[in-house]
């Protein structure tokens, strides 16, 4: 019999766990026992190669360990399942937990982020905002919504040929956003370090004299992890104003 019903195991794990086959009652002739694998959601490529073969005889106390190595990636991705299986090819004995699931921890981390802290771009422009991922890999679909979270402006005065025009009310509000296109920013498995997706965010242009307006940009995820880390989280854009005037 397996010494557990179930185990549970690091990605990362410094020290593999140990897996214990024991010996329960007495035996007056050696019995062979295999241990073997099912692969579920993990596959061989997830741990070590499992084929083992144990002899036993005399009595309990008596066991038999073995190190149930798991192997590192740097995927972000769910936990894992497999199961150990023992088997016999001595028809009398009498097998306990014969089959216990094997749970694999994932242990990745992901740093995604925007590709800067701020942009700039000329009303009526587009700019093209983009988010890069700086460490780890995906096993799965990263969708980043890309969101407005806030918005600011003000009129200025203006002097033209020594007269002072007073240009008020012009308070920029989230119609500064014409539109923002491919508002999911996704980064789609196979991804790399350095992998950059981008959404286009198109201004407003407008025939007003006034200040350059200032929104912020943030990206949030859709993946419930807290092993995704989104850093730089916000990047605030400038939209510089293209209109003028002239007073004779």
């Amino acid at each position: 019999m397996f010494a557990q019903t179930s185990y549970t195991v690091l990605e990362n794990a410094a020290t593999p766990s140990e897996v214990c086959v024991e010996l329960q009652g007495e035996l007056d002739i050696p019995v062979t026992m295999n241990v073997g694998f099912q692969e579920e959601t993990a596959t061989s490529d997830d741990f070590s190669n499992i084929d083992l073969t144990y002899t036993f005889i005399g009595r309990s106390p008596n066991a038999q360990c073995f190190q149930l190595i798991i192997n590192e990636e740097d995927i972000l991705e769910n936990d894992e399942i497999f199961t150990l299986s023992l088997t016999s090819s001595d028809d009398f004995v009498d097998i306990l937990n014969e089959n216990v699931e094997v749970h694999i921890q994932d242990t990745s981390e992901i740093l995604v982020g925007f590709e800067s802290d701020a942009y700039t771009v000329t009303e009526g422009n587009t700019l093209s905002a983009c988010a890069r991922i700086f460490s780890g890999r995906l096993a799965e679909q990263l969708s980043l919504p890309l969101t407005i979270s806030s918005v600011s402006g003000q009129g200025k005065e203006v002097c033209v040929a020594k007269l002072i025009l007073h240009v008020h009310g012009n308070i920029f509000d989230v119609d500064l956003i014409a539109s923002i296109t491919g508002g999911d920013i996704e980064f789609v498995p196979p991804t790399n370090e350095a992998s950059t997706r981008c959404a286009s965010v198109l201004t407003q242009d407008d025939q007003a004299v006034e200040n350059a307006g200032l929104f912020v940009l943030m990206l949030t995820s859709r993946l419930q992890n807290d092993r995704i880390t989104i850093q730089p989280l916000t990047t605030s854009v400038t939209v510089d104003d293209n209109d003028s005037m002239c007073i004779t």
